[in-house]
């Protein structure tokens, strides 16, 4: 499917620190399927940075952005938790450098809004990809 979309910073979402969880991205009103939460710039980073920062504390918001490179979402992008059971995906857009999330599920107002990782490292409950 190809999306005709601009950079769209999250106007249906708010970001909330949850105990002993961190940050998490919810919904501020309620979101059908299919429809566009955000649209991400990504910083990418190639091989010789990738490797320094992925021992760092960055590394659980970085993306695995293809042959030995990392891309570091901006906006809300590098916010959003995992579930096996998400209600939302991402996916790339490689050639403009952006990460799109958008709705796969119903999200009511105020549920958090999850992706899973698997999509984009692996095996469910495998996050590690470098």
């Amino acid at each position: 499917m190809t999306l005709n979309y601009h950079l769209r910073i999250a106007p249906c979402t708010y970001l909330v620190e949850l105990e002993n969880r961190g940050a998490a991205v919810f919904a501020n009103k309620n979101i059908g399927p299919g429809e566009l939460i955000e649209v991400c710039p990504a910083l990418i980073f190639p091989e010789k940075e990738a490797k320094r920062l992925i021992k760092t504390d960055l590394s659980q918001y970085l993306f695995n952005w293809g042959k030995d490179k990392a891309a570091l979402a901006l906006g809300y992008g590098s916010l959003y938790n995992h579930s096996c059971k998400p209600n939302a995906r991402c996916t790339f857009d490689k050639r403009r450098k952006f990460i799109i999330y958008q709705s796969i599920d119903h999200i009511l107002q105020d549920h958090e809004i999850m992706i899973n990782y698997d999509d984009i490292h692996g095996e469910c409950g495998d996050t590690s990809w470098a």
